[in-house]
């Protein structure tokens, strides 16, 4: 046997000895954290016990039974797999199920309810006082960095819903429903909140919490998804800029749903705020992906709408920072594209936003900017980058209604200003040429290119 082959097989048994080492590491790192928890007298129990063990509550409670339980959401479970792959997201899980234990006193009950949600069992009378006492300490203990390897540390997003039981809850069921309704109403208001169900309010109706874990779901399952739809620099023929709009390929309903079908109702329920996020962390993939397809030279921007919900969120900017970091995609590569009405909205939040939007290096649109006098005065006072004008005007435009006057004093001041000016809902030649000829530097409509999945665009 030659020396060189001696020092292959030397080489490789000191490789496999290292990995047996760094696997028995792994594992005494996990039982290590089993038993912090057991020492605290924290149980770690089965779903099935865990369910069981409320079964029994309900069926032998009086008014003596006090205790309540506190469910522990992490957030972008799925990305958070893909990333790290399945050993890195169950070393997360027995991470944050050590420290969420910590938030509890001892004889508490913990089990994982489902893949990313933690169930905590808690004896005793809890008010909301004390209830919030410990889901606001879930927070700060699951919030604390968690170090997965020398170069990966993670700070987990959470979100946490708790309910006390009460005599009158009914069945364990119902109560269940009051856990998901708390949860619901947590992750309405942003990343990282607690909610504490109330039971002297009107109870969520049962349709509310099914249509949340539904959005969920559908997440989970990639059933969203974004299609582009590009914005062309007419002069050279050039995309400028892509906008994305969420569609749903609907398992249950059998097709494609565009956002008319499910934006109103996510609207109402507030679900439009955490959905937008993760809409938005998906239009930071794309612009990611892109950058490594194509150089500096023909950087598009990628933008995205938002709506008068999302506006009045006082984290939304905060929200897109936090996300923002974990790419490399410059914020002037992203625009905001908002309804004409929240520009002149008297509500102080959505002014704040839409100015902290534009501190923050992103660039905002006006979207469906209508062609009159009202709005061509406030316009000299606004800070915009596009102005995407409404589809009426090229309708107009068709029937020999357009005030040319006007028109040209927006080209105008756009010129001015420095603002690029586009055209919705070009679908000929004939109106492209009508464009051009006002004009107007960008276009953006079916003839020129529909909306289509990332691929169909090289994106």
């Amino acid at each position: 046997m030659g020396l060189g082959v001696k020092i292959l097989i030397y080489f490789l048994v000191l490789l496999a000895a290292g990995g047996a080492i760094y696997l028995l590491y792994l594992g005494i790192v996990r039982d290590t954290r089993r038993l912090k928890i057991a020492k605290r007298g924290i149980s770690e129990v089965e779903k099935k016990t865990f369910t069981d063990l409320l079964r029994k509550k309900f069926a032998s409670a009086n008014e003596k039974t006090h205790f309540a339980v506190v469910f522990v959401e992490l957030n972008d479970a799925k990305r958070l797999k893909e990333e790290f792959g399945d050993k890195g997201y169950a070393d997360i899980m027995l991470t944050l199920q050590m420290r969420i234990g910590r938030a509890f006193p001892h004889g508490a009950k913990i089990c994982v309810y489902e893949t990313d949600v933690f169930a905590v069992y808690v004896d005793g009378e809890q008010d909301e006082k004390s209830l919030g006492e410990f889901c606001a300490r879930c927070l700060t203990e699951a919030r604390k960095p968690i170090r997965l390897s020398k170069k990966n540390t993670l700070i987990a997003d959470v979100n946490v819903g708790a309910s006390s039981y009460n005599a009158f809850d009914g069945t364990p069921a119902q109560y269940l429903l009051n856990l998901d309704s708390a949860l619901v109403n947590s992750k309405r208001k942003g990343p990282n909140q607690f909610y504490v169900f109330d039971s002297t309010l009107v109870r969520a109706d049962a349709k509310d919490s099914a249509y949340y874990r539904e959005l969920k779901q559908a997440i989970a399952e990639n059933e969203f998804s974004l299609y582009f739809q590009p914005i062309y620099e007419l002069g050279i023929g050039e995309a400028a800029a892509y906008e994305s709009l969420l569609r749903w390929n609907h398992k249950r309903l059998g097709g494609m749903l565009q956002p008319v079908k499910f934006l109103h109702a996510m609207e109402r329920s507030g679900d439009v705020n955490w959905v937008g996020l993760w809409a938005f962390e998906q239009l930071l993939v794309a612009r990611q992906r892109y950058d490594e397809t194509h150089d500096e030279a023909h950087g598009a921007v990628f933008s995205m709408n938002l709506s008068h919900r999302q506006l009045t969120d006082a984290k939304l900017c905060d929200e897109f920072l936090r996300i923002l970091k974990r790419y490399s995609v410059s914020a002037k590569d992203i625009c905001f594209e908002v309804g004409e009405g929240s520009l002149i909205d008297k509500s102080v939040q959505v002014k704040e936003n839409i100015e902290k939007l534009r501190k923050c290096g992103f660039k905002v649109a006006i979207d469906n900017f209508g062609l009159d006098g009202k709005t061509l005065s406030f316009l000299e006072n606004l800070e915009v980058d596009w102005i995407k004008l409404d589809k009426s005007l090229l309708e107009q435009a068709r029937d020999g209604m357009v005030n040319e006057a006007a028109l040209a004093e927006l080209v105008a001041l756009a010129e001015e200003h420095a603002i690029k000016l586009v055209a919705q809902g070009i679908e000929d030649a004939v109106t492209l040429e009508y464009v051009k000829g006002e004009g107007i530097g960008y276009g953006q409509g079916f003839y020129l290119g529909n909306p289509l999945p990332p691929e169909a665009y090289k994106l």
